[in-house]
């Protein structure tokens, strides 16, 4: 697999909706029947983020964070601070990962129909490869219920 080189990338903020919290755990990853279903928590677990990819990804991968010191190092050489620690949630152009995609498809694939999403959850790093955008909704939950 291709190193990610993120010279010829650009990352933007990826902001589905403007509430989303700015560090978050990433809590459960399913796939079922095509759909691949990620649920996040924000720092105190006030809020869950759902991020739900109808029949539309490709691929998916975790990396613990300390596997992506580098990425961080560079992310913030080339974006600074705040763009790394103002956000979790990046859109990536002229992605590697979806090249290197592209090219094990045989042809299969083409990269104008895909997205890569980042997300950097407070111990693990997410990406995700689709062809639409996700489903996104954030639910508050109880605190009087998760007590009992």
């Amino acid at each position: 697999m291709n190193i990610q080189n993120i010279a010829n990338e650009k990352w933007v903020w990826w902001k589905p909706l403007e509430n989303l919290p700015a560090k978050c755990w990433i809590d459960t990853i399913n796939v079922k029947a095509g759909q691949l279903t990620i649920l996040l928590s924000n720092e105190e677990e006030t809020r869950t983020i759902s991020l739900k990819f109808n029949n539309n990804f490709y691929m998916y991968k975790v990396a613990e964070e300390n596997c992506t010191i580098k990425l961080l190092y560079t992310l913030i050489a080339k974006y600074g601070d705040p763009f790394v620690y103002d956000s979790a949630f990046y859109l990536i152009h002229n992605s590697s990962y979806v090249e290197w995609l592209v090219q094990q498809s045989n042809g299969l694939l083409q990269a104008d129909n895909l997205h890569h999403y980042c997300i950097f959850g407070v111990d693990s790093v997410l990406d995700v490869i689709a062809s639409q955008e996700p489903e996104v909704k954030i639910t508050c939950n109880d605190s009087e219920l998760s007590q009992d």
